[in-house]
């Protein structure tokens, strides 16, 4: 006698149903989990010492596109209004055409710089240089341009839009996690200076630049990647005085760069008888001591010595004395879990704090 095929057992569409639940879960938390690195710890006790009150400091967003480029719907008053919502100082406008440079000025206590030239991919404000090679400033980190159409960016990607149906500050804490995670920063050179783009477009365009939709909001988007530069002297209402003070701050090094809304630092270094900033120059023999401050947690602060990986800390504030002379350079790294083995979870750069030249 020839059986009858059975239909589908309900135990068969559980597993199915179970089977799918658990890739979502994997799918939603992939941020969470890779990429995973190994990282050998050293000791260090930590300490956080007050800011010298003779150092001023300025927040800055860098590579923003206002609506006279024609790639961006925000105009001059809108971006005026969000430095002041997220507290930045300074804005450095790229649309580098004719007409955007009249957005430049002092508004009260806000900076806007725009007058800028752009040539095979080299934006310069004046003699301050920014490229990505030795002839200029270098660009370490571009929001925009770092994102990659791998699984982890489609990862953060659908959760920035599953979450703007709830919470617009939630959506965009995912932007966050598009990082490039492949950062070379055993690319660090003694002679560079480096700044990070927030690369801001408030309208992506397709169809060979045909049409659009609007997809970042500026009040979210600007204070991700965030500029912090290190001055003796104050900004005041004298446009050339307070350009002149921003760019060679810039270009001194005296600034670090920080990718994630809810994190802040302050480097500096303190020697016998003088307080520097980040990106400044001492000397061995005065018995220099950096200082890196932060009250954040599951943070861990890579040190690099002449570029190359030199130490690691699992911890966000300590005094590091330089025993040799070099340039000691760090970064400091977000994770998720710390597993055994030095093994960590999640692990992603969360700020570039510079460098300190040691003589």
């Amino acid at each position: 006698m020839e059986l009858k095929k059975g239909k589908p057992k309900g135990r068969a569409k559980l597993f199915g149903f179970l089977l799918f639940i658990l890739f979502f879960i994997i799918f939603f938390n992939l941020d969470n989990i890779f990429p995973v690195k190994h990282f050998s710890v050293a000791d260090i006790k930590e300490y956080k010492s007050d800011f010298p009150e003779s150092i001023n400091t300025y927040r800055l967003v860098y590579d923003i596109y206002t609506n006279k480029s024609g790639i961006s719907t925000a105009g001059e008053k809108e971006i005026l209004k969000s430095l002041s919502k997220n507290g930045i100082d300074i804005a450095l406008i790229t649309d580098c055409v004719p007409f955007s440079s009249s957005l430049e000025g002092i508004y009260g206590n806000k900076v806007i710089l725009s007058k800028c030239n752009r040539e095979n991919n080299v934006v310069s404000y004046g003699n301050l240089i920014i490229s990505n090679d030795s002839s200029g400033c270098r660009e370490i980190f571009n929001l925009t341009k770092s994102i990659k159409f791998d699984i982890l960016y489609l990862s953060s990607l659908f959760k920035f839009f599953l979450f703007q149906l709830f919470s617009l500050e939630k959506a965009y804490s995912q932007l966050e996690d598009f990082v490039n995670f492949d950062i070379d920063f055993d690319k660090i050179s003694s002679n560079l200076c480096y700044i990070s783009g927030v690369g801001f477009y408030s309208r992506f365009t397709f169809l060979n630049g045909k049409g659009g939709f609007s997809l970042l909001n500026v009040d979210y988007t600007l204070p991700i990647v965030i500029n912090k530069i290190y001055t003796f002297d104050r900004l005041n209402s004298n446009l050339v005085y307070s350009k002149d003070l921003v760019f060679n701050a810039i270009k001194n090094g005296n600034l670090i760069s920080i990718f994630s809304k809810d994190i802040d630092f302050d480097v500096f270094v303190k020697e016998t008888n003088s307080i520097k900033p980040v990106g400044s120059l001492v000397y061995i023999e005065n018995n220099p001591e950096i200082f890196v401050n932060s009250e954040n947690k599951d943070i861990l602060i890579a040190v690099y010595k002449n570029g190359y990986l030199s130490k690691v800390f699992e911890i966000s504030s300590f005094r590091l004395k330089p025993e040799s002379e070099g340039f000691y350079t760090f970064i400091a790294y977000r994770y998720t879990m710390k597993l055994p083995f030095g093994i960590y979870t999640g692990v992603r750069p969360v700020a570039f704090l510079g460098s300190v030249f040691v003589q």
